[in-house]
């Protein structure tokens, strides 16, 4: 982890997504979003790292087709 990376809660990935709670987990499950890091029980956080690397590979992906 980059020391200078930083956590996202759930509303900061679903606003920068603009992806709903239910399909991202969807997309977890298949593999093709990011996982949440789980810090306690009941609270989860993503690395924005990883979040912005994930929306970069889509946007990449709808020049290249």
């Amino acid at each position: 982890m980059n020391p200078q990376d930083r956590l996202l809660t759930l509303r900061e990935v679903t606003e920068v997504t603009r992806l709903a709670k239910p399909t991202l987990y969807r997309m977890i499950k298949a593999g093709t979003f990011p996982r949440q890091i789980h810090l306690a029980t009941q609270r989860v956080a993503w690395l924005r790292s990883e979040v912005l690397d994930w929306v970069a590979k889509q946007a990449a992906a709808r020049t290249a087709a």
